[in-house]
């Protein structure tokens, strides 16, 4: 067969340009001048509207009273702080200063950009939104007065009865969620009326919270190891956990508590040591702390890993001593002083729900070991005043599907950490901290309130998995992974019958004081 030089050459030319506009078209650079007219003409004036509109919201009273006030705060300061940052981008000289302010921030700007990855990023995060938004909104009842597993009715939150200390334990929640929502309350009230779509903007927040969660996640697996199949096994796993499904799907405030958390545990991990990045890491427990109070706890996880890396020296509490002054100043001071409760009770939570007594009670360190570890994983279909028994009587509760498929998980977790001892993953550091982490905030809630210790598990979840993940590592093979894979199945399985089985419970007894309880 003859083929001219000529021939091969110009198939060689057209195989060359198809693979430069390819690579063009999956690699997009975009420039800073593009960035610079995106904030000239779109973020500072948005930023501006934004900021005169809460201010116009405000002023006329509308969105109610108490701590949903704070709604239009967070709306103006979005508004406002939008606003110069577009300015600040859009000055000439803006490239000079932003690369001597964050030259990493910069850095980031001028990667090239790739459409067909940030596509598929928003496919399967928008595919994540749908399906926990979609879990319990289809009803007629007003998901906003439930009160499933004995967690907070949200219609105090978001119509403004969550007022004084309310407002305050979950700040960070009134000033993003809240204005989610009234964002989509205000686009709502143009296309129609009706209780499925008030369900639907009660939960778009914590959906939406729950979405970017599970990417955070997903990251965190992904830089402890870079075994991306792993990564992806571990995140669905705790995707379609029990806690973390429920608390996604329903309009409460502990998803952006965890959601913050796990910011902060993805900084913390990507650092190349435990106190190389001591400020950002202080600001961002911080933040989560004035999401939940407790989670302050967080610093156990740098502080105590980084004390036993330096096997107790004297010179390694000179960090962590600094890391604790960061945090008091912006997160403990402010609290205890500033938004203290109106009547002065700043611990009335602690002095309200909390008995030493519960130490003392056998059956209440079996329940808050139950919620916490495997009712958080795999939920037993069962009915939620279970999971808040105080008696040995639940464990006659538990079906044997479910303790087959909790003994083959026990047996996995076993397992993964007795890999820990021979693993390299880059968590390995951190487990000391991580562990004790989850240990206090176990006794926490054992101390102030175990009969509702399931709706505070899912704050805990991912320590725990990325625990076992660091010791997967160490194990990793087909076998175990197979076994994995099919965990993540067989959880999915029981935990969508335990969303069937809350769904039907919600319409069959509106009056149960676990399930729905209308308290306002």
């Amino acid at each position: 067969m003859n083929l001219s030089r000529s021939g091969i050459l110009n198939n060689w030319t057209v195989h060359k340009r198809i693979s430069r506009v390819a690579n063009d078209a999956l690699s997009y650079q975009v420039s800073f001048l593009t960035w610079r007219r995106l904030a000239t003409f779109v973020v500072a004036p948005l930023g501006l509207l934004t900021f005169m509109a809460a201010l116009i919201a405000q002023s006329l009273g509308i969105g109610g009273q108490g701590g949903s006030n704070f709604a239009e705060m967070a709306i103006a300061s979005y508004g406002l702080g939008g606003f110069f940052a577009g300015l600040v981008i859009a000055l000439p000289a803006s490239r000079t200063r932003l690369v001597k302010l964050s030259p990493r921030f910069m850095a980031a700007l001028d990667r090239p950009l790739r459409p067909v990855w940030i596509l598929l990023h928003v496919a399967v995060l928008s595919g994540v939104f749908v399906f926990y938004v979609t879990t319990f909104v289809f009803h007629p009842h007003q998901l906003q007065e439930s009160w499933l597993f004995g967690a907070d009715n949200m219609k105090r939150v978001y119509f403004g009865a969550f007022d004084g200390w309310g407002a305050y334990r979950h700040l960070l929640f009134v000033f993003t969620a809240v204005p989610l929502f009234k964002v989509v309350r205000s686009v709502q009230i143009v296309i129609g009326e009706g209780q499925v779509l008030l369900n639907v903007a009660f939960v778009i927040p914590l959906a939406l919270a729950g979405a970017v969660n599970l990417y955070v996640a997903f990251r965190i697996f992904l830089i402890n190891h870079e075994d991306k199949v792993s990564a992806l096994l571990f995140t669905l796993l705790y995707g379609v956990a029990a806690s973390t499904w429920i608390f996604s799907s329903f309009p409460e405030t502990h998803l952006v508590t965890t959601l913050a958390s796990n910011i902060f545990l993805v900084i913390l991990i990507s650092q190349p040591n435990v106190m190389s990045s001591l400020p950002a890491l202080a600001t961002m427990n911080a933040v989560a702390a004035y999401a939940a109070p407790q989670q302050v706890l967080l610093a156990l996880v740098p502080g105590f890993s980084y004390i036993i890396q330096n096997r107790w020296s004297l010179r390694s509490f000179g960090p962590v001593i600094k890391y604790g002054l960061i945090v008091g100043v912006l997160f403990l001071i402010p609290y205890l002083t500033v938004l203290k409760q109106p009547d002065n009770e700043v611990l009335y939570f602690v002095r309200g729900w909390a008995d030493v007594g519960n130490f003392f009670e056998p059956e209440w360190y079996i329940l808050v070991f139950l919620n916490f570890l495997p009712f958080a994983v795999i939920g037993p279909v069962v009915h939620p005043n279970i999971y808040s028994e105080h008696s040995l009587a639940v464990l006659g509760q538990l079906s044997v599907p479910w303790m087959i498929l909790t003994s083959i998980f026990a047996i996995f977790a076993a397992r993964c950490l007795w890999g820990l001892r021979s693993s390299h993953a880059k968590a390995k550091r951190l487990v000391p901290g991580l562990a004790l982490f989850a240990i206090a905030y176990i006794l926490v809630f054992l101390y102030v309130d175990p009969r509702e210790s399931f709706i505070f598990a899912v704050m805990s979840l991912l320590p725990w998995l990325l625990i076992l993940h660091t010791g997967y590592v160490g194990i990793s093979s087909r076998l175990w992974r197979i076994v994995l894979a099919c965990l993540v199945i067989g959880i999915f399985i029981n935990n969508l019958m335990l969303m069937d089985f809350i769904n039907e419970l919600i319409e069959a007894h509106p009056g149960d004081w676990i399930i729905l309880e209308s308290r306002i």
